[in-house]
C-alpha cells in the first residue's frame, strides 16, 4: 500500500498514530545582533520577508492555530522559547501548554546553559529548545519493565535515562505506549524523539542521531520514531542516508556530491545558506557558511573520510538494530541562497520511523505543492515559521515475534556453539599444559630473575599462537550463525544475549577468554 500525499493543514484525525514536527522559529533569532560581529547574521536577517510576517505577536497566534488544528497525538517542537519563572528558571511557555497534552521538556540545568549563551551571544538570558508533547487520552509512557521489545526483554534502570540525563536542548524524548481505551493500544512502546541536529556538521548530526537509536537501545525497543529539523537533506550518499539505510547502494557520483556539500565545496548548490545556526537548538548563536569554500571536488583525504564516516554510521545501525524509514516530505524551507535571492527551498525538516512496527498511511504536502511559499520564502503571511510543519498517520504494527519452537531451536543453537567453544578451549588448554610440562623438563632449572629457557620461550610462542587461531575459528563460528539468522531470529538472539554480553555483535567478539 502507497502512502498517500495529503494537503498541509488535513486534520490528523484519521485514525492511526499521528505525529507533527514544527520549527517554530523563536523570536529571540529574528534579527538579533550577534555580539561577536556586532551586526545581525544574514542567516538570522531574513531579508526577504516583511515585518508583519516576522512579528511574534502575529506568528505566536497562527502558530498555535496549526498546532491545535492538526489534533495530532504527538508534537515534536524545536526553537521553543522557554518563559522564565519567578524562581528563575525555565518552563513552558503558557501558550504552548495545550490542553489534553503531556510534555517532555530538557532538564532546567541545559536550559539555563543554553541561556547563559544566548545572553553571551545576543544580550538576552532566554532559553531555546525542543519540546515533545502527546495526547494522555491516547498515550501514556511505557513504565520501566514494559515489554518493549518487538517480543523481546526491555530495559529497566537504564529507561530512566531518556528522562533524565541524555536529554537536552537539542534532543528530548520517552517510551510512550496506547492507552486503554484510546484506540492505539495495539502500539508497541515507542521510543520518541523530537530533535534539532547540528547545521554545520555531518559528523555531528550522526553522533546525534546515533545517540537516539542508542538509547532506544538502552531503553529495551527497536521501535523508534524521531521527528524534528535535522539540518539536512539526508540525499543519497551521506553519512545519515548511510545510518538510516534505505539509500540503496549510493553511487560514486552522489557520495562525491554529498561529500562536497557537507563541507560547502559546491559552488552551484549553495548548500548551507538555508541553514540556521550551530545546530545546538540555537538558531541565532554562530552561523552556516555564507559560500562555497575552496573546490567544487572533494579530494582524496576528503572522500576517505567521508566513506569513514559513512561507514560508521552503517554500523549504528547494525548494531543498534534499529530499523528505519523516511516519510518522503520534501522542501520544508524557504530562503535565500548564499549569494543573495532569488529565495530556493531544502528539505530540513524528517519524520524517521521504523517500518516494522508502524505502517506510514499518509503525510502532509510539503514546499513541492506551495511554489508561492518558495518564491517570497519563509516566514510570509501564510507560513508563520521559517519552516513548514512536517506531519504523518502510521498504522501500528503487530510485534513479530518467533514461535515457541523456533525461539528454543535458536537457543539451542546459541548454547551448542558455546558448549563446543568451551570444550575446545579446555582441550587447548590440557594439550597446552602437559606441552609446558615436557618443555620444562627438557629446559632444566631456570636462573632466577633471567630469561626463560629457549624451550620454555619457544612454547610460549607457540601456546600465545594456538590460542589466537582458536579465538578466530570461535568468532568466525559466531558470526558465520549470526549472519545466518532471519531478522527475527537476530532480535530474538539480540534478546537472549543483551544481558549477558549486550547483544549478539558483542557475543560474536567475546570468544572464550
Amino acid at each position: 500500500m502507497t502512502a498517500q500525499r495529503v494537503p498541509k493543514g488535513t486534520p490528523l484525525r484519521m485514525g492511526g498514530l499521528t505525529v507533527l514536527s514544527y520549527n517554530l522559529l523563536a523570536p529571540l533569532y529574528v534579527r538579533p545582533i550577534d555580539q561577536r560581529t556586532g551586526s545581525v547574521q544574514s542567516f538570522a536577517a531574513f531579508e526577504w520577508s516583511d515585518e508583519s510576517s516576522l512579528d511574534w505577536d502575529v506568528r505566536r497566534p497562527a502558530l498555535l492555530r496549526e498546532l491545535i488544528g492538526s489534533s495530532a497525538d504527538l508534537i515534536c517542537l524545536q526553537e521553543v522559547q522557554f518563559d522564565k519563572g519567578v524562581d528563575g528558571g525555565f518552563a513552558l511557555p503558557e501558550w504552548l501548554r495545550l490542553p489534553g497534552y503531556e510534555v517532555r521538556v530538557p532538564p532546567p540545568a541545559k536550559l539555563q546553559e543554553i541561556a547563559n549563551r544566548n545572553m553571551r551571544v545576543l544580550s538576552t538570558e532566554a532559553a531555546v529548545g525542543n519540546a515533545l508533547l502527546w495526547r494522555a487520552d491516547r498515550l501514556a509512557e511505557a513504565p520501566p519493565g514494559a515489554p518493549a521489545r518487538q517480543g523481546g526483554k526491555a530495559g529497566k534502570a537504564k529507561a530512566a535515562k531518556l528522562g533524565g540525563r541524555e536529554q537536552s536542548v537539542q534532543r528530548v524524548g520517552c517510551v510512550l505506549q496506547g492507552v486503554a481505551g484510546g484506540g492505539l493500544e495495539g502500539l508497541l512502546p515507542l521510543a520518541v524523539f523530537s530533535v534539532h541536529l547540528d547545521a554545520t556538521s555531518e559528523e555531528k548530526r550522526v553522533k546525534q542521531l546515533s545517540g537516539c537509536l542508542e538509547i532506544a537501545k538502552e531503553a529495551g525497543t527497536r521501535c523508534v520514531l524521531i521527528a524534528g529539523d535535522m539540518n539536512t537533506p539526508m540525499g543519497r550518499g551521506s553519512a545519515m542516508r548511510a545510518l538510516v539505510g534505505d539509500e540503496g547502494d549510493a553511487t560514486e557520483e552522489e557520495i562525491a556530491a554529498e561529500c562536497a556539500a557537507a563541507l560547502r565545496l559546491d559552488p552551484a548548490g549553495d548548500v548551507g545558506a538555508g541553514e540556521e545556526g550551530e545546530g545546538e537548538g540555537s538558531a541565532g548563536v554562530g552561523g552556516a557558511s555564507d559560500g562555497p569554500i575552496g573546490d567544487a571536488v572533494p579530494s582524496a583525504s576528503q572522500l576517505e573520510a567521508w566513506r569513514l564516516l559513512r561507514a560508521s554510521a552503517a554500523r549504528v545501525r547494525e548494531e543498534t538494530r534499529v530499523q528505519l524509514a523516511r516519510v518522503p516530505t520534501s522542501g520544508t524551507r524557504a530562503a535565500w541562497g548564499a549569494s543573495g535571492g532569488p529565495c530556493v527551498a531544502w528539505a530540513l525538516d524528517h519524520i524517521l520511523y521504523t517500518p516494522s512496527a508502524l505502517r506510514l498511511g499518509f503525510f502532509w504536502e510539503t514546499l513541492e505543492s506551495d511554489q508561492a511559499a518558495v518564491e517570497v520564502g519563509l516566514p510570509n503571511a501564510r507560513c508563520p515559521s521559517d519552516h513548514l510543519p512536517v506531519a504523518a498517520c502510521f498504522a501500528p504494527l503487530p510485534p513479530q515475534q518467533l514461535g515457541l519452537a523456533a525461539a528454543a531451536a535458536l537457543g539451542a543453537l546459541v548454547a551448542g556453539v558455546e558448549a563446543r567453544q568451551v570444550a575446545a578451549w579446555e582441550a587447548l588448554r590440557v594439550q597446552m599444559d602437559a606441552a609446558r610440562t615436557v618443555a620444562e623438563a627438557e629446559a632444566g632449572v631456570a636462573v632466577p630473575g633471567g630469561r626463560p629457557p629457549e624451550p620454555l620461550v619457544a612454547h610460549i610462542r607457540l601456546r600465545r599462537e594456538a590460542e589466537r587461531t582458536l579465538r578466530a575459528e570461535m568468532r568466525e563460528e559466531r558470526q558465520a550463525l549470526v549472519r545466518g539468522m532471519s531478522a527475527g531470529e537476530r532480535d530474538h538472539a539480540d534478546d537472549l544475549l543483551m544481558a549477558e554480553v549486550g547483544g549478539a555483535l558483542s557475543w560474536c567478539e567475546q570468544a572464550v577468554r
